[in-house]
């Protein structure tokens, strides 16, 4: 009796994709750079990843009729508008230009600055040059930015002590960009790279002020960074030895991972953890770590 095969059975079929929603345009106004609406814009749109949208900046507007031309090429009937003006002039215009043609519209700073005003009892100046004046704090964070750029990676050691703040960890556990980003706010920022090859430098073994922070993140993470690094260089990957193979070994990484905490403790130094956490997170539990998220470095 001849056996009977049965049919296979069909995938199933994908279930339908939602209908999509309207797309938007963002049209960003400002009389300067626009860099404080595009920070401003880009943080509050993390909590929508489910619209599509397509920003413009329209920048330099400085003057009234830059901004009425301007105004005049936003079309579109799903077209949003935000601005950032200093002066209440250039933020009527927009404001009776986008209610005139029915387009949605945002003052970025309006309330902020209203708000401040109405609480202090200070009226703002309205200065658009103000925004733009070069003061001592400039060169601070000039000269910050250019003392971390030379301690990076452990270098410059016989300056160590003159750092505000020294970062220690192993390798690719975030120190750089961290130090980057803290230099960019007026600290001098340096960063010292460990392994259990070469233990600690002398210099900062000789630091008497509170000024160290550890980093130390999960293995599995320190794993996937080192071994990326590896993958993405054809020569590194091809002659790749003993050192090579040992940096992104699991279980050495558990191993330099251990040892660093152990050292870290033994210290008393603050640790960070890096793992799931932005540069940004990173830098500001530096400060908090060390006592300065409250001190004014310019």
């Amino acid at each position: 009796m001849a056996v009977r095969k049965r049919k296979p059975t069909p995938p199933a079929a994908p279930p339908p994709e939602p209908p999509a929603g309207p797309s938007y345009t963002l049209h960003i106004l400002s009389d300067a750079t626009g860099n404080l609406a595009r920070h401003m814009i880009n943080a509050v749109l993390t909590q929508f990843p489910g619209i599509t949208l397509a920003q413009n900046y329209h920048l330099m507007l400085d003057q009234p009729v830059k901004l009425r031309d301007e105004l005049k090429r936003i079309k579109g009937e799903h077209s949003l508008v935000f601005h950032a003006m200093i002066e209440p002039a250039m933020k009527r215009i927009v404001d009776e230009t986008c209610e005139k043609r029915g387009i949605p519209h945002y003052d970025l700073t309006g309330s902020l600055v209203r708000f401040l005003a109405d609480w202090t009892g200070t009226e703002p100046i309205n200065e658009r040059a103000a925004l733009h004046r070069v003061n001592a704090g400039y060169f601070k964070r000039i000269d910050a930015m250019e003392f971390t750029a030379m301690h990076d990676d452990s270098q410059g050691l016989d300056t160590l002590a003159l750092a505000d703040i020294v970062l220690v960890g192993l390798s690719r556990v975030s120190k750089s960009p961290t130090a980057t980003f803290l230099g960019a706010q007026g600290w001098k920022v340096a960063n010292v790279a460990i392994a259990p090859q070469t233990g600690l430098p002398e210099q900062i073994e000789a630091l008497r002020e509170k000024k160290v922070v550890a980093f130390t993140c999960a293995p599995r993470l320190l794993h996937d960074v080192r071994s990326r690094r590896i993958a993405s260089s054809q020569k590194v990957a091809q002659k790749a030895g003993a050192a090579e193979i040992a940096y992104a070994d699991m279980r050495s990484v558990i191993r330099e991972v251990m040892w660093a905490e152990d050292l870290y403790r033994k210290h008393g130094w603050p640790m960070v953890d890096i793992t799931n956490h932005t540069v940004e997170e990173n830098g500001t539990r530096v400060l908090q770590l060390l006592g300065l998220e409250d001190q004014k470095v310019f």
